[in-house]
């Protein structure tokens, strides 16, 4: 379908330059045929709706609503909570870290559930550092929630959590590939874990709760500048205004 969908394209856009270098490599379509917008992503985000200046407040809501003591330190998931999106791993990793300092908030609808090792689902189900939050209608208040937000996903576009996450100043955890990398560089914003490894990602959440407190909020930062100087959906709206006319002039 995606090879019939490029042929009959005048024009492909990926969301991210790491997709056009692997789309050009596999031959869906010529480098001539492809651009990205700007600097990636699907639209950018809005800063005004994922806004930083309310992280503390919306990050005592959900710690409050939930009980969240204050000593830990929480791991997020925002997604449907499928096989692809990497949530055996994240499960798995979770409760093997057995760590008393850290929660996982599992947010998202329940779309591909079945698909998952229901041993390791329904080991996630009864442990009490684990909350299953189900789908929501406001996403910032928890990427304001959580200290590290975790994409371990085996393959995206871009993953727009992540600029969401990082709006908030949330550093992020992701698999290693094409996408989300665009964005989330290795102990810069973020910090990387093998793509379907369990183990590694293990490794990586520990990694994430040694960190000082001065490394973690470093992280924080350049995730925020980041996303408020590259991917700010305002700029990207121009950019993708030029697009469009530049295509017009083409015809």
């Amino acid at each position: 379908i995606e090879k019939v969908t490029c042929l009959l394209s005048t024009n492909v856009q990926p969301d991210s330059y790491g997709n056009l270098e692997f789309s050009v490599k596999e031959k869906l379509y010529k480098r001539s045929k492809g651009n990205v917008i700007f600097n990636g992503s699907a639209c950018g985000v809005n800063l005004d709706r994922f806004d930083i200046s309310k992280r503390e407040e919306l990050r005592a809501e959900v710690h409050k609503q939930f009980a969240i003591p204050k000593n830990k330190k929480v791991f997020g998931f925002v997604g449907r909570l499928a096989l692809e999106k990497g949530v055996n791993e994240l499960l798995e990793a979770f409760l093997e870290l057995k760590s008393p300092d850290a929660m996982l908030l599992v947010v998202g609808p329940y779309y591909g559930v079945e698909e998952l090792n229901q041993e390791i689902y329904n080991r996630a189900l009864k442990d009490k550092n684990i909350i299953f939050v189900g789908p929501v209608s406001e996403p910032s208040k928890f990427y304001a929630a959580f200290d590290f937000l975790i994409l371990p996903s085996y393959r995206e576009g871009f993953g727009m959590v992540v600029l969401e996450s990082a709006a908030m100043g949330t550093p992020i955890i992701v698999s290693n590939i094409i996408g989300p990398t665009e964005f989330v560089k290795d102990n810069h914003n973020g910090l990387y874990c093998d793509v379907k490894s369990a183990s590694s990602l293990k490794s990586t959440m520990l990694k994430a709760l040694s960190l000082s407190e001065m490394e973690y909020q470093q992280l924080c930062e350049n995730a925020y500048d980041d996303v408020r100087t590259k991917f700010n959906s305002s700029d990207f709206k121009e950019a993708f205004l030029k697009d469009r006319e530049a295509l017009i002039m083409k015809k």
